[in-house]
């Protein structure tokens, strides 16, 4: 490393140790120049860039220090900031649908076996997500991390005239109306995934990860008379799996596959919950 640079380094480090200059010297002038220092392995950088700003780097990770013009308006600023924050790739809503793996009814009889055929094409999902925290290993974002906090909507619709009810601690299914339309078991949950992420180019990005579920509240429901009936139904509380995406720029497509079964044990049939669909971020 030469001279040259090591001295700026040292009058920089020296007000941290409690024992510098009153105004330490300023940070080299060029554009994006940057000073190293490394010690046993470890690595200590400051950087700045054309728009002022101070980038510190220890071990890999990043504090930036966004300088601005007084000049300025608070609302401009702001909007800076936010362009260089990343971002994660969670959108704020998403939209999709279930479907359940072939259940095990060995434990029913044969006349109700098949209770949880489902109509793919009305079980819905509805998940939004207002927080969300997100950053970056590397500059080039290729290596990243989002952790988000939301709720979500699950309907399972049965494909039969039908709905559920519990009785000597499982659950059963029970003959509706012919004239009964949409009968569905509703699932309320508290989801919060954790994911690895990787920008592409071309603003593509992929990220995977688990996440898990707290069931807030589920129901039963049928149209026509309009029937509703709260419960648990024989639910696993809590729902755990792994979740995938893709994405280009604020639309991604994702699919969450829960590795817990849907029904506690002796509860229910063996079954386990998909979800695929389409995300936005804003």
């Amino acid at each position: 490393m030469k001279k040259s640079q090591f001295i700026p380094l040292v009058s920089l480090l020296l007000p941290f140790a409690g024992r510098g200059e009153e105004n330490p010297p300023a940070l080299p002038a060029d554009t994006g120049s940057r000073v190293v220092v490394e010690q046993q392995d470890r690595a200590f950088s400051i950087s700045k860039g054309t728009d002022n700003n101070i980038s510190i780097y220890v071990g890999g990770f990043e504090l930036e220090l966004i300088r601005r013009n007084r000049a300025e308006k608070p609302e401009t600023a702001r909007k800076r900031a936010n362009a260089s924050r990343y971002r994660g790739s969670q959108g704020y809503v998403e939209f999709g649908f279930n479907v359940l793996t072939a259940p095990d009814y060995s434990a029913y009889p044969d006349d109700e076996k098949g209770f949880l055929d489902l109509h793919n094409g009305k079980s819905t999902y509805v998940g939004i997500f207002p927080l969300k925290l997100a950053g970056r290993f590397t500059r080039d974002d290729s290596f990243c991390f989002c952790a988000a906090l939301g709720l979500t909507w699950h309907d399972y619709v049965f494909d039969n005239n039908l709905t559920l009810v519990k009785r000597d601690g499982m659950v059963h299914p029970e003959a509706t109306g012919a004239n009964i339309k949409k009968s569905k078991l509703g699932v309320f949950s508290l989801t919060v995934p954790l994911m690895l992420e990787s920008n592409l180019g071309s603003s593509v990005f992929i990220a995977a990860g688990p996440y898990g579920q707290l069931i807030l509240d589920s129901h039963t429901k049928y149209k026509h008379p309009k029937q509703k009936a709260y419960g648990n139904y024989g639910l696993d509380v809590f729902q755990w799996g792994v979740t995938a995406r893709m994405g280009v720029k604020n639309i991604y497509l994702f699919g969450n596959c829960a590795l817990s079964k849907l029904f506690r044990r002796d509860n229910g049939p063996k079954t386990n919950s998909l979800t695929f669909g389409v995300g936005i971020r804003l």
